[in-house]
């Protein structure tokens, strides 16, 4: 089931977060919570639900495409649609070692700079354009 999953991190702890089955519910609640909370950013994005089945586990597979809202100084919010590397390199055909490849890099540097951990060096951003792109 595709769900919608949103969250919104202010000053001193002061966090929201949720899930809805629509995108519409989702950004009117993180706009919501980043008024609530205090926090500078909001992000909403498309998720898989993953439901555990007998294990009683189960969890959301982020897609690595959404917006991130914005709180200026003046209380506007304005929204900002984004697709991460992994998204960008799933768009492409590419599995991590053909786009390692590409980019004369190893696998685990690619895993890294789809994750957001700092592991991924400065040299393979810029090779693809000099941004890091939102997790």
């Amino acid at each position: 089931m595709i769900v919608w999953v949103w969250d919104a991190d202010g000053p001193a702890g002061r966090s929201a977060s949720g899930v809805t089955d629509d995108a519409d519910p989702a950004r009117r609640a993180a706009r919501d919570a980043i008024t609530a909370t205090g926090a500078e950013t909001a992000t909403v994005e498309w998720a898989l639900h993953l439901d555990g089945g007998d294990r009683m586990e189960s969890g959301y597979l982020r897609s690595g495409s959404g917006w991130t809202a914005r709180r200026h100084d003046d209380g506007t919010i304005t929204w900002a649609q984004f697709v991460t590397l992994a998204a960008r390199r799933r768009a492409a055909g590419l599995v991590q070692t053909e786009l390692a490849t590409l980019v004369w890099c190893s696998v685990t540097t690619v895993g890294y700079a789809e994750t957001g951990d700092s592991g991924s060096p400065a040299g393979f951003w810029a090779y693809l354009g000099g941004t890091r792109e939102p997790v």
